[in-house]
């Protein structure tokens, strides 16, 4: 099957890396080289792009994909958390930009044998980035305990019916091993209340969500080694990696609402949450429940998008954010929200700049950011 793979957000990607036509670049998640081809077609003879991916098929697609620029290209099988001992090996102690295109690839996805996709009833669980890993989607299903189980699917999927999925999981693999991606979402659809299966997408998604997050470790690996790219980086250099957060926060029930709407019509939306403010609640339970929001996001720079400004979500948020890098921003509305999925690879300056494009719009002022937004 042939390596496809639409890059999101490929030129404002590419824009932000500032490259310099005699820099070096790392790209950590080659993939098909999507991103890839765009960057050394913007390097003179004496740039260099090193390209780093642990999926055999991502190496073999990339290769054939950048086989004119092999003067200026080196490909790597490796998993980016290796990315300074791999650069070291060939000689490289400094770069000017690093990208980093994190998740599954639509190539993945859509190769049944590699067991990522829930639509497929016969595909094996196996979830591998790095087909050369022994440890496979099978045998977290079959080996984890329900603890462990719930918790990945808790902490990694955020499905409020973690519990009852890993409960109905221990105990259908006591009967049979579970051993195709059909019998698992089968398992998954018994364990979710039929009206809940009617109106939040695919049961399936946020269970295989977490295998695969777990089996990969890729909140770990990212984790561990963000310092480490950093250090990589001339002083001048950047770093593309995860996009802005996105917090949609106002009165309960609305933002929960709102970003269910949303991802009925685009499909899951990567680091973004509602937070669902209670007016009537305490605020050390508000500040709790901003933390579990927050923490679920897994980005360092957040957007901030609030119903009513001057309202109690609005306050108890400029509170809660004050000291952290965000951006608050009122009234929420699905174009604004759109706006700042859009473009949220951007810095605050030239997101303020696009909210101001919706009208009406306010940029709350507050402390906190460095740049006062």
């Amino acid at each position: 099957m042939e390596f496809k793979h639409t890059s999101v957000l490929l030129h404002e990607t590419i824009d932000n890396l500032n490259i310099r036509p005699d820099g070096i670049y790392v790209d950590g998640t080659l993939g098909g080289a999507g991103h890839s081809s765009e960057i050394v077609k913007r390097l003179n003879e004496n740039g260099r792009l090193i390209g780093i991916d642990q999926d055999e098929d991502a190496i073999a697609a990339a290769s054939e994909r950048l086989k004119d620029y092999s003067d200026k290209v080196t490909i790597i099988r490796s998993n980016y958390c290796n990315m300074k001992e791999e650069l070291n090996r060939i000689g490289v102690m400094k770069v000017n930009g690093i990208l980093l295109d994190l998740g599954v690839s639509s190539f993945q996805l859509d190769t049944p044998e590699r067991g990522f996709t829930y639509r497929e009833e016969d595909a094996p669980l196996d979830m591998r980035m790095d087909q050369r890993q022994t440890l496979t989607a099978k045998d977290i299903v079959n080996d984890y305990s329900e603890s462990e189980l719930y918790r990945i699917i808790r902490d990694y999927g955020e499905d409020r019916f973690a519990k009852n999925i890993a409960k109905h999981i221990v105990a259908a693999r006591a009967k049979k091993p579970i051993e195709t991606t059909g019998e698992l979402t089968a398992i998954i659809r018994a364990s979710i209340p039929m009206k809940v299966q009617s109106t939040g997408g695919h049961p399936a998604k946020r269970t295989f969500q977490a295998i695969r997050i777990e089996l990969n470790r890729e909140l770990e690996v990212l984790s561990d080694t963000l310092d480490e790219m950093i250090d990589l980086l001339e002083e001048d250099g950047r770093m593309e990696k995860l996009p802005k957060g996105i917090i949609l926060a106002a009165h309960k029930p609305i933002a929960s609402a709102m970003l269910k709407a949303a991802t009925q019509i685009m499909g899951p939306i990567d680091h973004c949450a509602a937070a669902d403010i209670d007016s009537d609640a305490k605020e050390s339970d508000q500040f709790e429940h901003l933390k579990k929001v927050w923490d679920s996001v897994q980005t360092e720079e957040m957007i901030i998008l609030l119903d009513i400004e001057g309202a109690t979500p609005c306050n108890v948020l400029k509170k809660y954010t004050s000291g952290k890098r965000c951006m608050l921003v009122s009234p929420l509305s699905f174009p604004l929200f759109f706006k700042m999925l859009t473009y949220r690879s951007l810095s605050f300056e030239e997101l303020r700049a696009k909210a101001q494009e919706i009208r009406p719009v306010i940029c709350i002022p507050g402390e906190c950011t460095s740049e006062n937004h």
